[in-house]
């Protein structure tokens, strides 16, 4: 094996920056499905181009790489060539900040063909989309950042005719599709045909009902319904997953309609469930006193919920709200101290508007809370301001109040989102009183106590 040329599978890639480093396969599988790796098997992995030998890479890293190569052939990311690969492959220098940045959810588009009651992005003056060759220069800025990943949204992906051109230069810069956000009512076959000449990448598809009524009343168009579930049928046949997102409303009105929704999705093969109340942005703020329900009816909900999916055997992944999340066959318990972000979900993330705009945070999408836009400045230099920076690095130690640091449920709420303490009429810094009202409620004792007796959580 010493003098054996080693090379990185071509599928599989790696990222790193000072903090953090992660190989993961670009081809197949989800986004999250990725190894956490030390900064020495990414400094032999960099050097994993079929260029090299064992002993080269030994010798250029002043190490013996032998055990941590016995590691990555038991993965089964690296192949063993005799002479020098032809193929050569090639990775960027890992960011020398401190702070990694993995993710972009990029907007590349405000237009939709539909016009949903709690969409927070509707109805805003975008400016000008930016344009295809905008975006390629993006990715490559990307690429020399080491993000890792993109998720697709819009409003309405779809809508963009150089929708695919986007994601084969993804696809081309190895940089994993983390999603494409879509209503999936004009998603066309041929666009699907020339998807399957790529990486794999889940579709997240709204369903706002388990009826045609419930749902087209809620987008605004007769017929979404129906054309959404037939999109999700034609994708779940060619073998993609599919993530439903169902934001609660008053149309969910009893048990009944609950258990028609969550046979619905289990029929559809849904790959995960993501069930939450909209964010009081866009749309929703005029839409949520006729529409929105409250907190104690949200809770009945998750709890009836939660004990017809374990009742099935937990058929699909599935998140309700802040409060539970079960993906990738396990539980994420989250247990919040005084020392961890304010938003550590996300903390290596930022957001790309459609006409350029940056921010920290998916819902902030307006001043003072953009960042900078990347027609006037690198995302290199918006990254590492001070002001991303201040999002990015505050703590919960930094903005407690007494009455927090003295509560029974802080290490369950973890002062709640920054967003909605915003959204709702106050600053960065205060506390969320929405996740703060659900923490203190009886029902959520309720449901963790029920967590604990079918042992999903410590207790059971």
């Amino acid at each position: 094996m010493e003098n054996e040329y080693i090379r990185l599978k071509d599928e599989w890639t790696i990222r790193g920056a000072a903090e953090r480093w992660i190989l993961f396969n670009f081809k197949k599988g989800l986004c999250e499905d990725r190894f956490s790796i030390s900064e020495n098997v990414y400094r032999i992995l960099k050097l994993a181009t079929g260029e090299f030998t064992v002993s080269q890479i030994s010798t250029k890293i002043e190490l013996d790489s032998a055990p941590y190569i016995d590691y990555l052939s038991e993965l089964g990311v690296i192949e063993f060539f005799v002479k020098p690969d032809v193929k050569l492959r090639h990775f960027s220098d890992s960011y020398t900040g401190n702070n990694f940045l993995g993710r972009i959810m990029l907007h590349i588009t405000g237009r939709c063909n539909l016009e949903c009651k709690h969409c927070y992005l509707i109805g805003r003056e975008w400016g000008k989309e930016l344009e295809f060759d905008e975006i390629v220069n993006l990715i490559q800025q990307a690429v020399d950042l080491n993000v890792a990943s993109f998720s697709i949204t819009g409003g309405e992906p779809f809508v963009r005719e150089d929708l695919f051109d986007i994601l084969y230069e993804l696809d081309r810069q190895e940089m994993k599709i983390e999603g494409i956000f879509t209503n999936a009512t004009i998603v066309s076959e041929t666009l699907l045909d020339k998807f399957a000449k790529l990486q794999e990448f889940p579709f997240f598809v709204s369903i706002n009902g388990p009826f045609t009524k419930v749902h087209d009343g809620f987008v605004g168009a007769e017929g979404s319904f129906n054309q959404s579930l037939r999109t999700i049928r034609r994708l779940i046949d060619r073998d993609i997953k599919v993530f439903a997102n169902t934001s609660l409303s008053v149309f969910i009105d009893d048990d009944k309609d609950i258990e028609n929704f969550y046979e619905l999705v289990k029929e559809l093969k849904i790959y995960r469930w993501r069930v939450s109340s909209p964010f009081l942005e866009g749309n929703w703020k005029d839409n949520s006193l006729k529409f929105g329900i409250s907190i104690r009816k949200e809770l009945q909900i998750f709890l009836k919920l939660i004990r017809l999916w374990l009742k099935d055997g937990k058929p699909f992944d599935l998140e309700l709200g802040h409060i539970f999340r079960y993906v990738g066959g396990e539980y994420a318990q989250m247990i919040y101290n005084e020392s961890d972000y304010v938003c550590d979900y996300f903390r290596e993330r930022i957001i790309i508007l459609p006409d350029g705009n940056v921010g920290a945070c998916p819902l902030l999408i307006t001043s003072p809370h953009l960042v900078g836009n990347i027609r006037d400045l690198s995302l290199r230099k918006i990254w590492g301001s001070n002001k991303m920076r201040y999002y990015k690095d505050l703590k919960i130690q930094d903005i407690i109040k007494e009455e927090c640091r003295s509560c029974a449920k802080l290490t369950k709420c973890g002062l709640g989102c920054r967003a909605n303490s915003v959204l709702m009429g106050g600053q960065y810094e205060d506390i969320d009183s929405e996740i703060c009202e659900i923490s203190l409620s009886q029902l959520y004792d309720e449901f963790e106590e029920y967590l604990k007796e079918v042992g999903l959580i410590n207790g059971g």
